[in-house]
């Protein structure tokens, strides 16, 4: 049997009404809303490759042998998994799908059509992962939407 709350605050009550309604536009307008947090997702993947972090911490370090070789054909002092910048740039904010556990994004650069080094170099190196901060952001932005008086 479900449980039943009456609230007499009205104040509670006009508010959870209008949480209702924002729910309900939320479920209409959900590209408006992934827009309002996709740039939150790009701003942290690309702090990722900047900052060469995974979300245990630092990537792992180029092995002896490829650091000469980068050296030997002038590039040692390249950003780990940023030789020519193509995987990072593959990865664009408008690239999701929606499912009923939330939203994907993802990058083409892991997809059939993409690089055959993508995969395993978000295994060994995440890349594609959303830090604490940017989730916080997200929340910070949909609460905000959900709250706003339009």
């Amino acid at each position: 049997m479900p449980a039943e709350v009456e609230f007499q605050d009205l104040g509670m009550v006009r508010f959870l009404q209008k949480l209702t309604i924002k729910t309900k536009q939320y479920e209409k307008k959900h590209k408006e809303v992934i827009g309002l947090f996709s740039s939150v997702v790009y701003r942290d993947i690309m702090s990722h490759f900047k900052n060469e972090t995974g979300p245990d911490g630092k990537w792992k370090h180029w092995s002896f042998a490829y650091t000469l070789f980068m050296e030997k054909i002038g590039k040692g002092g390249n950003k780990i998994l940023q030789d020519t910048g193509r995987l990072r740039q593959t990865f664009v904010p408008q690239k999701y799908r929606t499912s009923d556990a939330g939203v994907l994004f993802y990058n083409n650069a892991k997809t059939k059509g993409g690089f055959e080094y993508a995969e395993h170099h978000d295994k060994t190196r995440p890349f594609m992962w959303l830090s604490d901060k940017g989730a916080e952001d997200i929340s910070k932005n949909v609460l905000a939407f959900m709250l706003e008086d339009k």
